[in-house]
């Protein structure tokens, strides 16, 4: 990956609950080796039938002045809290995905 470029993100969505889930926002965020938050977008997210899973890929642009280096890209599901439940378990920011961007 090379500052300045396009990365695809791909990830998938799983409904764990009994009901429908309706269309909420998803973000989408790249932070670099130090935790510093270097793109930060909002998706819309697709609603999800119970015990259904959605797959999605979106478009990121890392910014030119990035530096060399290793990044992670973190998704933060339900971002404004739009769904209701009746538990959380599951939910808010993943596990960054790490990757390189090179000059």
């Amino acid at each position: 990956m090379t500052a300045g470029n396009t990365v695809t993100v791909s990830y998938t969505v799983r409904n764990l609950g009994d009901t429908n889930a309706p269309a909420s926002h998803t973000k989408i965020q790249i932070k670099d080796s130090a935790d510093v938050l270097v793109v930060a977008q909002n998706v819309t997210m697709q609603a999800i039938n119970a015990s259904s899973s959605v797959r999605e890929s979106r478009e990121v642009t890392i910014p030119s002045s990035a530096a060399a280096g290793t990044y992670k890209v973190f998704i933060v599901v339900d971002n404004n809290s739009e769904v209701a439940g009746s538990g959380t378990t599951g939910n808010g920011e993943s596990v960054g995905t790490a990757f390189a961007v090179r000059r």
